[in-house]
Order: structure tokens, then C-alpha cells, then sequence
């Protein structure tokens, strides 16, 4: 169930970083009380499944919870196929009555096919798109009186290759030899 909403409009949003343009939508989450396990299978047509397993608990001064999740299906068309696994990790504990200390953490590695325009010719069958992606962070929040205060650290790596065997050699995007 939902703690709160907060909705940040204009350049306030700029602290979600370059995805939020204009303006940013966050659902806070109530922590979890008791130990919870959650647990998801699904399969449908072209190959398609998608697994998730999700734990969290809350013993006294500490929360803890993970997510793991993998996602796959091969779609219409030859060489469409699309993989994704995500890992994802949220802890925190309440140092004082008024300030708190929390770690967030993700990662992802995905894959999908590039068929290229399939209505007029055959599909690119060695085209394809990989990448990986690591977001963490660290916050320090207190509490004083009407004030709240707050200090963060975040760090996110990405890497991204696009590759079409025949036409050209695998790229990837570069800023500044990074």
C-alpha cells in the first residue's frame, strides 16, 4: 500500500535525472512490517515467460528487501527476440528516532534482437542490442522539528552495444573515451 505521493513539476524534476524533463510522479511504498515472500510464474504464445521472486523484512530497526526478476520472448519475427534480468536491493535502518540511513541498488542486463524492417525484404538475422545497467545509492535522512534533511550519493554505470555482423563492427556508444 501507498506511505505517500509526491508530485515534483518543472525543473525540481531534475533531480530524477535526464529522463524527467518536465515533471516526476513518485509512489512511496509503506515498508514492510512482517517477513513477506512473494513469488510469480508466467508463460504465453512466441516463447514469452516472465519469473519474479520478491522478499522483504522489517525485523525492528531494519528493513531489508530484494527483487529478482527475468523476463524473455522471441516475438513474430525472426530475430526479435528480447531477454531481461533485473536485480534489484533496498535496505535501511532507523539510526535515532529521527534520521535514517538507506541503500538502493540495481542492476539490469537485457538483450533484444534487431529484425530491421520485415514488411518489404527478410529480416537482419545477426542484429542485435545488448546492455547492461548498475544504479546504487546511499541516503542520509533526518528529521528535525518541520525541517528534514537529506544527503544522497548515487552512482550509475551503463554499457550499451549495438551490433550488425554483416554491415558494420559491434558499436558502442562513447562519451570522451568512456
Amino acid at each position: 500500500s501507498l506511505d505517500r505521493v509526491e508530485v515534483l513539476r518543472g525543473a525540481h524534476s531534475a533531480l530524477f535525472g535526464t529522463d524527467a524533463m518536465a515533471s516526476v510522479v513518485q509512489l512511496v511504498t509503506k515498508r514492510a512490517q512482517r517477513p513477506n515472500l512473494v513469488a510469480s510464474l508466467e508463460a504465453g504464445s512466441y516463447d514469452t515467460r516472465r519469473g519474479a521472486l520478491s522478499a522483504g523484512t522489517a525485523p525492528g530497526r531494519w528493513d531489508v528487501s530484494g527483487h529478482a526478476s527475468r523476463y524473455e520472448t522471441s516475438n513474430r519475427v525472426a530475430n526479435n527476440d528480447f531477454r531481461n534480468t533485473t536485480l534489484s536491493g533496498n535496505g535501511g535502518v532507523r539510526l535515532t528516532d529521527s534520521s535514517t540511513l538507506r541503500f538502493v541498488g540495481r542492476g539490469e542486463i537485457g538483450h533484444a534482437g534487431s529484425p530491421g524492417a520485415t514488411a518489404f525484404g527478410r529480416p537482419d538475422l545477426d542484429a542485435f542490442y545488448d546492455r547492461q545497467l548498475v544504479v546504487g545509492g546511499v541516503t542520509l535522512d533526518q528529521q528535525r522539528g518541520p525541517w528534514q534533511q537529506r544527503a544522497t550519493y548515487a552512482l550509475s554505470a551503463s554499457y550499451a552495444e549495438s551490433t550488425n555482423l554483416l554491415v558494420d563492427p559491434p558499436y558502442t556508444p562513447a562519451f570522451e573515451g568512456r
